[in-house]
């Protein structure tokens, strides 16, 4: 799922992902932060949330993270 919530941070509504992670919603202009919700609620996986502008009869393509906190140690 993904949470969106309004610029002044209250939450409009979830929508599904499908299998691959994809989602389409329609929206009207303006501006809302997208926060990704792991699957099973997965406590290892910290979302990344981003603020998306949405233009009047434009469709807007984000691509949101879930960060595992994993790094590749420096060489």
């Amino acid at each position: 799922d993904v949470a969106i919530e309004s610029a002044d941070g209250e939450e409009l509504r979830s929508v599904p992902t499908d299998a691959d992670g994809s989602f389409r919603v329609a929206l009207t202009p303006g501006r809302y932060l997208l926060t990704p919700r792991p699957p099973g609620r997965d406590p290892d996986l910290l979302p990344r949330s981003l603020t998306v502008t949405v233009e009047s009869g434009r469709f807007a393509r984000v691509t949101l993270f879930l960060d595992t906190g994993l790094r590749e140690p420096a060489t």
